[in-house]
């Protein structure tokens, strides 16, 4: 048996980092530690993985006794992001709350941002026990030590924590977006019927634009051309998340990105188009296309809240 087979494995989901490449040299003698980042790494203990993918997520955490959770977005993962970078940190952490209790992790350590970190409600609801570290005082990283080595869990409240600034990393050139729209608490809709709520619903707010749907595929057809299509990933899927690939469509470039609905644990809801890449060129694409789609989720959402309004009151 090899020594790390030996060793209970730590998974630092978004250690990358200052604060997770140190806390992964002091597990390092003690545990196995895998550091999850999104650059293309080879060896070394480091994994890319895309956290807003649940299934991305489930292998990257595979056999993980204790998972950390440092990952918050400071900036921008695209040329474009449309939505709130807070809305993309709750999506990262409902993906590792997820993949955490399905490959049976033991425990899951926070380090909160805050007295009322909107995450660590996200994280509980995955089921596994989560240990959560508040301020970090002089030194987190010990901190973070004493709470992965720790028998059971618990919460640990210290001085807030002045950290150091890490070199800002060079923005994205690639012209990929991301858009995540979250909407407040929407009834008992499952994922599956808010897409399909969706599809049927988007004719009437772009008259243009006809929808057709044969099995699994959703094809939107603007002046008789199919322009985005859309074809459902069951394999990725379930009642609370349903995930679609970007198969096509004459506005499609060369990433085609996926699409998903997703039900957090609070009821609330997280549409989010992740790494697409538009066939117009960029100046084009950011005064039409781009606009279209923002206005278009923020009506969807005004959608939502009247058809739960009509809901409430039945």
């Amino acid at each position: 048996m090899s020594d790390n087979q030996q060793r209970p494995r730590v998974v630092i989901a978004g250690g990358s980092g200052r604060l997770g490449r140190a806390l992964a040299a002091a597990l390092a003698e003690r545990f196995e530690v895998r550091v999850l980042t999104t650059s293309a790494v080879s060896g070394g203990g480091q994994w890319q993985c895309d956290l807003t993918s649940i299934a991305e997520a489930e292998v990257a955490l595979a056999s993980a006794h204790t998972v950390v959770f440092l990952a918050r977005a400071s900036r921008s993962p695209a040329r474009l992001m449309q939505g709130a970078l807070s809305d993309l940190d709750l999506l990262m952490a409902d993906s590792v709350a997820r993949a955490a209790a399905r490959v049976g992790a033991q425990r899951v350590v926070f380090f909160a941002c805050g007295e009322h970190d909107p995450r660590e409600a996200i994280l509980r609801t995955g089921g596994v026990a989560l240990s959560v570290l508040r301020g970090g005082g002089p030194d987190p990283v010990a901190a973070l030590v004493e709470l992965v080595s720790a028998p059971g869990t618990e919460d640990r409240v210290l001085p807030a924590w002045s950290a150091p600034e890490d070199p800002p990393s060079a923005p994205p050139v690639t012209p990929r977006v991301w858009s995540i729209q979250r909407y407040e608490k929407q009834g008992a809709l499952s994922a599956e019927a808010l897409a399909r709520a969706y599809f049927e619903w988007l004719p009437t707010a772009t008259p243009l634009t006809r929808v057709e749907q044969v099995e699994r595929t959703w094809r939107i057809i603007g002046a008789g051309v199919p322009v985005l299509v859309f074809r459902h990933s069951p394999g990725r899927s379930e009642p609370d998340c349903y995930v679609m690939e970007v198969v096509g469509g004459a506005l499609v470039g060369s990433s085609r990105g996926r699409f998903e609905f997703r039900v957090l644990g609070d009821g609330s809801v997280l549409v989010a188009l992740i790494d697409f890449a538009p066939s117009l060129p960029w100046p084009i694409y950011r005064l039409t296309q781009a606009n279209a789609h923002a206005r278009v989720m923020r009506s969807f959402g005004k959608a939502l809240e009247a058809k739960s309004a009509a809901l409430g009151a039945a």
